[in-house]
């Protein structure tokens, strides 16, 4: 369906998810994709960030007091499944890039991490204040619809080789081994297990959770933190009964601090954006209502969508160098790899495009040329694909502090976010006459974005 009132590059905005579904679909594979069935403890066993904190370029850098006041919106970096050596200086870097207008978190799956290794990487990550050893307890024992289950390998823990029976004190015990292996892995946020909530029995599903989070209270110290971890079905937002069910239990709740993932539809191409209106009026009532009630809401794996909900009250939302770590959404059938096309997140479009699309805007007079550290490499034969994985989340540590700098202005975020959105419609306007875009590089989520605002 089209509309004759948008440029042609945003037409493809009016379809609904299910007319995405029958859609051609562009077959883009992650650039990460070959690294990720290695195993990562080799990656990180020579390194020791603690004793040696040489940056690039041989500078010295101490390890400074990263504390924030709470205010500011927490950008949480989640650990890849290659490379994952990048993250500790790309935190640091970020932190003297935009100071304390924006709090770093780091967060690592207990999937990807190893007991041996103790503490290692978290404790790598000196620039983030949020520091989380996410359970990712579905990922064992839930079927997810449209998620790949994974192998026996990736349970290193005790608590992801064995769910618990229907016995308080077996549940109990469970749980409590779910926070010792947080503890053991150098969190200072401590989340609760994080079982797949497919809203098909809203009572129960919410009871479990909960009752988790009640466990978890229990056994932390009074110094330690917790957020109660919801893994939700789409319907838990898009659907107003259960939202409001949902928004009954939190703000009824003791607990002050969720952290909530949400499973998007199968996304239109490996770097899109959710395209369902229901879902992101789902994320602005959640947000907007849990701020109202002092309730901090994280949206960890939510990239540029999360960055918009900083409009809405949200804390903070995750991202990463990996286009897997921006989307917790479902994944297409395997299939042959396809040759991998370097892209780009061009900040003015709020969109990763080809990277010879973006060569083309830089030729442009109202292009803005990126001033990120990484950027200014980009002649220096470092390759590509560390440029602009890097690049993108610099340029989402940029957007999410300007919110907060904003806010010191005494400009409301939801004005803020409302006007950079309202800029890149502009913008795609502008070089749309003078750049031809692929498809898959077509802002299409950006009039979606903008009616979700006003």
């Amino acid at each position: 369906m089209t509309d004759p009132s948008l440029p042609w590059w945003a037409q493809s905005s009016m379809s609904s998810e299910s007319d995405l579904s029958n859609e051609e679909v562009v077959e883009d594979s992650d650039p990460w994709s070959d690294l990720a069935d290695l195993d990562e403890e080799d990656l990180i066993a020579t390194l020791d960030w603690r004793e040696s904190e040489v940056e690039e370029g041989g500078q010295n850098i101490p390890a400074p007091d990263y504390g924030h006041n709470g205010s500011e919106p927490v950008l949480i970096v989640h650990r890849p499944h290659g490379n994952s050596a990048w993250i500790p200086p790309l935190l640091r870097a970020l932190k003297r890039a935009e100071g304390n207008d924006v709090a770093l978190g780091s967060v690592a799956s207990l999937t990807r991490l190893n007991p041996a290794d103790r503490s290692r990487y978290l404790d790598s990550c000196d620039a983030a204040v949020v520091r989380i050893a996410d359970p990712m307890a579905f990922v064992f024992f839930d079927q997810v619809p449209g998620r790949r289950s994974l192998s026996a390998r990736s349970q290193r823990w005790e608590f992801q080789q064995h769910i618990p029976g229907a016995s308080q004190s077996e549940v109990a015990g469970w749980v409590n081994s779910v926070v010792e292996a947080q503890r053991i892995a150098g969190a200072n946020m401590f989340l609760t297990p994080g079982r797949w909530m497919p809203s098909v029995d809203p009572s129960a599903e919410l009871d479990m959770a909960f009752s988790h989070a009640d466990y978890v209270a229990q056994v932390l110290n009074s110094d330690e933190n917790m957020a109660v971890n919801f893994t939700l079905a789409r319907d838990w937002l898009a659907q107003e009964s259960l939202r409001d069910k949902l928004l009954q239990w939190v703000v009824e709740s003791e607990y002050s601090t969720f952290y909530v993932r949400v499973l998007w539809s199968m996304l239109g191409t490996t770097h899109g954006h959710p395209l369902d209106l229901e879902l992101l009026e789902g994320y602005r009532e959640l947000c907007q209502t849990a701020q109202e009630e002092g309730v901090r809401i994280f949206l960890p794996e939510s990239d540029l969508t999360g960055w918009m909900t900083l409009a809405w009250g949200s804390a903070g939302f995750g991202t990463g160098v990996s286009s897997g770590d921006r989307a917790f959404s479902q994944q297409r059938p395997s299939g042959p790899a396809a040759t991998p096309k370097p892209r780009y997140l061009e900040t003015q479009l709020l969109h990763t495009i080809l990277q010879t699309e973006h060569q083309q805007l830089k030729m442009l007079p109202e292009h803005v040329d990126c001033s990120c550290v990484y950027c200014s490499k980009s002649n220096s034969g470092t390759p590509w694909k560390s440029i602009q994985a890097q690049h993108h989340v610099s340029v989402l540590a940029k957007l999410a502090a300007n919110v907060y700098r904003a806010s010191k202005a005494s400009i409301n975020p939801a004005s803020h976010v409302l006007s950079v959105i309202q800029d890149a419609i502009n913008f795609a306007d502008i070089s749309a006459k003078r750049v031809i875009y692929s498809s898959e590089s077509r802002p299409v989520h950006l009039p979606i974005w903008l009616k979700s605002l006003m």
